[in-house]
């Protein structure tokens, strides 16, 4: 559990990503991975990801692998917050984030705009130190709706 106490059982969601590629010049690619998600319930964030426990547990975690790998871990708030996301090279913290706007799905109308931009710090997930920062500007307008009978109408 990478350090960390679990307080129920595991529950687990497995994907096989199976994508081809067959373009008129010739050029052909499959690409087949299996990503596994599996869900725990913990009761604490390992030390290492220095954590001000702003937010008391419990906490969700989800271990992140592809063919058998491990990609990373994100603990969450069981209302989906997340705290800690982690890759294999460098994790982020909410500890040390700054956001403004939202990413969240709201009843946008034709025509209407939202922006969300995050500025994370990055630490070396081997070292704890920090690394640089990942900066995020993302722009959302809503061009075109889907109708009852699924086409799409601008």
């Amino acid at each position: 559990m990478h350090g960390c106490e679990s307080s129920s059982g595991d529950n687990e969601l497995a994907f096989t990503n199976n994508a081809s590629l067959d373009a008129s010049n010739g050029f052909s690619t499959k690409n087949s991975y299996i990503e596994v998600s599996i869900y725990s319930q913990v009761t604490q964030i390992p030390a290492k990801y220095n954590y001000s426990g702003s937010m008391s547990g419990p906490y969700l975690l989800e271990t992140q692998e592809t063919d058998g790998e491990l990609d990373g871990l994100e603990f969450s708030k069981l209302t989906g917050e997340v705290l800690i996301d982690g890759s294999i090279d460098y994790f982020t913290s909410a500890d040390y984030s700054t956001k403004n706007g939202d990413e969240e799905t709201k009843d946008f109308r034709l025509g209407e705009h939202s922006s969300l931009s995050e500025n994370n710090t990055m630490f070396d997930s081997l070292t704890d130190a920090e690394i640089g920062h990942e900066i995020t500007n993302e722009e959302y307008a809503v061009e075109g709706v889907f109708t009852a009978d699924n086409s799409f109408k601008i």
